[in-house]
This record gives C-alpha cells, sequence and structure tokens, in this order.
C-alpha cells in the first residue's frame, strides 16, 4: 500500500492543474483582503486579532467548497475518467489497499493544499500588520482558532471525497458525484433533515449527528472531543466500507 500512496502522490505532483488551483485560491485570498481594506468592510484596523480572525474564517467556510472539488478531482476521478480500475486492481492489489492508498493520498493532498494556503494567509497579515503589530502574542487565539478550524476543513474533504467516490461508483457519472459533494458540502441535507426535525420527531437524531453539525463541534470549545472522533470515525468506516463493498462487486469497466 505504501508503494500505491508514493505512485498516487508522484501522480499528483505532476499534474499542473494542481498548482494552478492553489495559485488561484491564495491570489483570490489577497483580492479578497485587498477588497475589503478598500472597501472598509472592516471596523477598525483591519490587521487587528479580530478582523484576522473574521476574515480567516470567512475564507475557511467558502473554501471546502471548492477545495473538495479538488481533492476529489484530483485524487479519485482521474482513475474513472481514465478507465484504470481495471488495470489497478486487476494487477493483483486489493480494494481495500487501492480505496485505503487513495484516502491517505487525499487527507496528505489536502494537508499540503492546507499548510501552502495557511502560509499565504498568516504571511500576507504578518507584513500587512508589520509582524503583528510587534505583539504576536495577542493572535494567540487567532492561529487556534485556525487550526482546528483547518482541521476539520481536512477531515470534512476526505469525508466527502469517500461519499462522492460512492456516488461515482453507484452511478457511473462523475460529474454526478461532483454535483452531489458540491450540495453535501454547502450543508443542503442538513439544513433539509434540521427543518424537517421540527415537524418530524424521527429526524432529529438525523439532524443532530450529520457530518456539518458533528465538525462544528471543536469550533464551540476550540477542542475535538470524544463525540467528533466517534462521528468522524464512523463516517470514514461507512464510507470506506462502502467503496471497498462496491469495488469487490460491480463491474469495474467504467
Amino acid at each position: 500500500m505504501f508503494n500505491m500512496v508514493r505512485a498516487e502522490l508522484f501522480r499528483l505532483s505532476r499534474k499542473k492543474s494542481n498548482y494552478v488551483f492553489f495559485l488561484v485560491i491564495a491570489a483570490a485570498y489577497i483580492l479578497l483582503v485587498f477588497l475589503i481594506k478598500m472597501n472598509s468592510l472592516t471596523n477598525g484596523n483591519l490587521y487587528s486579532p479580530h478582523n484576522m480572525l473574521s476574515i480567516g474564517k470567512q475564507c475557511l467556510t467558502y473554501l471546502p467548497i471548492v477545495f473538495v472539488v479538488q481533492a476529489f478531482n484530483s485524487v479519485y476521478l482521474d482513475d474513472i475518467t481514465a478507465n484504470k480500475f481495471g488495470e489497478t486492481l486487476g494487477s493483483g492489489k486489493r480494494s481495500g489497499e487501492y480505496i485505503f492508498s487513495k484516502l491517505i493520498s487525499s487527507i496528505i493532498y489536502i494537508f499540503i493544499g492546507l499548510v501552502f494556503l495557511g502560509l499565504v494567509f498568516f504571511t500576507q497579515f504578518a507584513i500587512s500588520s508589520k509582524g503583528f503589530a510587534g505583539d504576536i502574542s495577542s493572535y494567540g487565539f487567532v492561529f487556534k482558532n485556525m487550526f482546528y478550524m483547518a482541521g476539520v476543513v481536512l477531515m470534512g474533504t476526505a469525508v466527502y471525497s469517500l461519499f462522492g467516490m460512492i456516488i461515482a461508483l453507484l452511478s457511473r457519472r462523475t460529474t454526478l458525484s461532483l454535483i452531489l459533494i458540491v450540495i453535501f458540502s454547502i450543508q443542503v441535507p442538513t439544513q433539509i433533515f434540521s427543518l424537517l426535525s421540527m415537524k418530524i420527531k424521527i429526524f432529529k437524531p438525523v439532524a443532530k449527528y450529520t457530518w456539518d453539525n458533528i465538525a462544528f463541534l471543536p469550533l464551540k470549545d476550540l477542542e475535538f472531543s470524544n463525540i467528533f472522533w466517534t462521528g468522524i470515525i464512523c463516517y470514514f468506516v461507512i464510507f470506506l466500507v462502502g467503496n471497498i463493498l462496491l469495488l469487490n462487486k460491480r463491474d469495474l469497466k467504467i
């Protein structure tokens, strides 16, 4: 499996669209900060800890919508569009190893992307605020908040990618899987279940334990609670098993 992960990461490193994507996202963020400054959309000093956290939260709120599409498309969908399932699994590799290698590659890919964007974010603020106004300690709570939010984005993108793979294997339509993970990433199902739970009691536990509600738990208390870890492990196990079963039972000539 290690060799599969290494080969996958090598393939991703040679894909120019990945570099273009991250550069575009970084440029969009810098442009966003510039527009905020020009239009005075923040109160007081743009580079104060409060405003820095506000901008960071906005970025990490909308980042998953585009990030999950890019990660899913780069890591998972290439094999579907290139008809590589038969070639990959027909060479003796097990479906479990294949899916785990994809998951690990996806997490590493997302992690590298978040580190790069995080460096852009903090470097831009460090330069613009002239070294955090000489008092970096006052920005400590900003770093902590951003760390937990980035962790949620990392886990969420990996979960949505596994879910998207299930849809792709069932429907054999890459466009449909992309549309559905975007719908899930903007929390449409969670909102629907929340509305239904107000009228129908059976939907209350469903609404409570959707991925989105579980993901927001560490952002309330700034810690990854037992409920968060239990929830994410359950989602990973369910989607991993689903992918493995589908790969074992379905015709691989997609």
